[in-house]
Formats: structure tokens, sequence, C-alpha cells
């Protein structure tokens, strides 16, 4: 086991003083920054490229640069403010994660999108400072960016009758470059696009190495950061996906929530988790969120050709909201129609929820299989 000296290296917010092969990208960045102008309300600057390819990281560091250079020493000090897409529960709830910078003590239940963001413009024309807003981890599962940004387009539509004067207002959305393209195009196809290539097996190597040094105070085993960097390539999910195999193996259980590596998982084993439920969720929901109601139609007809009755729907929704609780999980809320709303689930991580080979036949007194601490499944008791 690692005896970790500086643990908070291995948040997932944590920013290093040199953005290792990317310190073109964050002065080009940071310079655009500060040349837009304000022809449009507010401006938009995008980041796109691979997941992993360092989006998010050189989107904060030159937001950092260019408030350093431009607002040094002068007063107001300008607000940051940044709301993470992916893993969010729909616009309302990134709304609410801009306003709650601002207000600690608001709660966004039972507020429409517009309404939140009603409130945030409203806070930000009080606190009459120059504002630089982040949406940052951008995904083919992230809420709409519409809802979020229209109200810049006009601000006055959601400020009182006869209020006017807004602090300067900049936007700067990364992400994955699919989604942020598409969006780009609709919103605002003249914004200034940066557009990160892959980083290469060797500069991923670079990071885990520089990460695993700052968080021991020593440099990692060298096979162990080759196993790392092996894996991460394996899933295609570059530098991220490497970072977050490095939290793994030096905080244990306690970095498997995505939001805090020092929070721990609950256990599992106090229920089944069935090997059809596994399975459907491993063939629709490993890389991009999947509709909930294609997935119970997937574990039905895998239930079936196995000869075993599926899950009934009260049952699956309970075994749902279980993998959600304990973090093998995220269940994402869309609004649907006629003011209905539709789940869309994905696994946070498949390899710890793996599916036995094989189904235990019911008559053996199992019930199903559960992830183990471990990470792979059993029979439950």
């Amino acid at each position: 086991m690692f005896a970790v000296a500086h643990p908070e290296v291995l948040a997932p917010g944590w920013l290093p003083p040199d953005p290792m092969h990317r310190a073109g990208d964050v002065a080009a960045l940071a310079e655009q920054l500060r040349s837009s102008g304000p022809p449009s309300l507010p401006p938009h600057l995008w980041v796109v490229g691979a997941e992993g390819s360092g989006t998010s990281t050189v989107a904060r560091q030159a937001i950092r640069r260019y408030l350093a250079e431009t607002f040094h020493g002068r007063s107001p000090a300008p607000l940051v403010l940044a709301a993470r897409l992916r893993g969010s529960r729909g616009t309302a709830a990134v709304a609410a994660a801009f306003l709650s910078q601002l207000d600690p003590g608001f709660a966004a239940r039972g507020f429409a999108t517009a309404e939140i963001m009603t409130g945030l413009l409203r806070r930000i024309r009080r606190e009459a400072r120059p504002v630089v807003l982040l949406l940052d981890d951008l995904d083919s599962g992230s809420p709409p960016l519409e809802p979020l940004l229209t109200p810049f387009r006009a601000p006055e539509r959601y400020l009182p009758e006869g209020a006017a004067g807004l602090p300067p207002i900049t936007v700067v959305v990364a992400g994955r470059a699919d989604p942020a393209l598409r969006s780009r195009r609709a919103w605002s196809p003249a914004a200034p696009l940066r557009t990160l290539s892959a980083l290469a097996d060797g500069e991923v190597r670079a990071i885990v190495a520089d990460r695993f040094y700052r968080a021991l105070g020593r440099a990692g085993p060298p096979g162990l950061v080759t196993s790392i960097v092996e894996r991460a390539r394996q899933d295609g999910r570059g530098a991220s996906r490497a970072l977050d195999l490095v939290r793994r193996e030096l905080l244990g259980s306690s970095a498997f929530r995505p939001d805090s590596p020092y929070r721990g998982r609950p256990d599992l084993s106090n229920g089944p988790i069935e090997r059809s439920l596994l399975d459907a969720l491993h063939q629709l929901a490993r890389t991009d969120p999947a509709d909930l109601a294609l997935v119970r139609n997937r574990e039905r007809e895998i239930a079936t050709a196995r000869g075993r009755p599926p899950l009934a729907s009260t049952t699956l929704w309970r075994r749902i909201l279980r993998l959600e609780q304990a973090g093998y999980l995220q269940r994402i809320v869309r609004l649907g129609g006629l003011g209905g709303t539709r789940s869309l689930v994905r696994l946070l991580a498949p390899e710890a929820v793996t599916p036995r080979p094989i189904d235990t036949p019911r008559a053996s007194g199992t019930r199903g299989a559960v992830p183990s601490a471990a990470g792979e499944a059993r029979p439950s008791a």
C-alpha cells in the first residue's frame, strides 16, 4: 500500500503548475480571451478534442493565465464560475451549480432552468465584476447548452424592467469534439475554436509519472506507470483515464467517486445484482448514456434467452438506484414529452461491475451476482 504524502494533487479539480505538453495551447487560448471583443454577448471560446486530450486542463489553465496577466492588481477582481457538464442531472443542475457559487444557500429544487439563470444574471449584475463562465467536460451525454447560453444572448429579458449594465461576461466551453462542434455550429459558428490533438503514449506516461511523483514525493513504480498508460490506451480515453487509474491505485476505493477522491463507496453485498442487468448495462451504457427503457428491454431479451424470468420494472429500478448510490452508475434525467422526464444511465467504472462468466442456476439458492469490494461479481447470499 502506498503512503500518499500529498493526496490533494489527486483531486479531479487540481491543476498542475505546468501544463505539460499543452503550453502552446494554453498561451493561445489566453490570448484569445484577452482579444475577445464585445461584438457578441458574451464572447464564446471553444476548446475541443478527444476524451483525455486535456481540454479541461487547457481551459482552466488559460483562464488562470488570462486573469493573472489582465487583471493583476486591478479591482474589483473578476469572477470565475465553473460547472461540469458530464454527470450533471440536466440544465437546471448546471445552472444551479453556477448560482450556488454566488449564493451558497441556494437550493435548486422546484426551480426551472430559466428561473435559475435569471437569478444568476441578477447576481452577476449586483456583483458588478467581470465574469468568466466555464462549461467544462462536455460529452455526448451532457444536457443541451441552449438553455444555459440563451440568457446571455438577450439578458434584458431576464433582468428587472429597466435594469441594465451587466459587467463583461465571457463563456468558455470545453469538451469532446463531436458534441461541442454541433453546439458551436448551432450557437456561435464564428466563435474562436481551439482543437487539441490526442496525446501520445509518451506524453500520457510523462503526465502519469509526474502525478505519481507529486502525490508520493518520489517516483512511482515503472511497471505500474507502464500498466496504467497501457490500460488508458486500450480504453481510448487518454490522460483523464490514466489519472483516474492513478487515483484508484493510490487512494483505493476512496477514489471511486469522480466528484471526490476521498469518499468511499457503499458495499453492494446486501442484495443481488442480476447478471442479465449487468450484461445489458455493459452492452448499452459502457461508454455513452443509454435510455433506461432500452436497458430494460435488453435485460428482458437476455434473461429470456437464458431461460430466466426478466426483472420486474420495480425490481430493475431498485437495482439501478442501488448501483447509482454505490457510485457504479450515473443516472441522467432529461425532459421528455408533455412535461415528463426520461432517464439515461451510464456505467462510471465498467470494470468494477464485471458480471460472472455464467449464470448461477436459481435452484442453487443464489439470487444473482453482486459486485464485490474487489470489483468482480460474485453470487449473493
